[in-house]
């Protein structure tokens, strides 16, 4: 049986860094060729990264995983996203979240987070549970 590819979710990235077992012990169970890391969360960890060697430990933690581009086409979902969703949303909308949400739609592929109330009203999204 194939194991299903995730996207993970920047806040869950930040409690694999900062040590979680949990964290660590569900994507091992995943699998490293099954985790998918969006350009948009590298961006966003790198900004969080507060030395050199921060940095380079990420980066090269990184290489585990595979990676979902931001593109034209997904810059296009987003936008179709937006459109869509942002009218009729309670707060505002996060960019780095729809683009987030437009790979994991993009690719077919479920969202792993810790934030599901950032995206839980797009309807095409695909959540990933957390084994317990």
């Amino acid at each position: 049986m194939e194991k299903t590819r995730v996207l993970i979710d920047t806040n869950v990235l930040i409690k694999l860094f900062r040590g979680n077992k949990t964290v660590e012990k569900h994507l091992k169970s995943i699998g490293n060729g099954n985790i998918i890391v969006s350009d948009i969360t590298i961006i966003e960890m790198l900004v969080g990264c507060t030395s050199v060697n921060k940095r380079k430990d990420f980066e090269e933690q990184l290489k585990a995983y595979g990676k979902a581009i931001v593109d034209k086409d997904i810059i296009e979902k987003t936008k179709t996203l937006i459109r869509r969703y942002a009218p009729i949303n309670e707060k505002p909308i996060q960019i780095p979240d729809m683009i987030i949400a437009s790979n994991a739609i993009w690719e077919n592929i479920e969202l792993l987070t810790y934030n599901k109330k950032d995206f839980e009203f797009i309807k095409e999204l695909k959540f990933h549970k957390f084994s317990k």
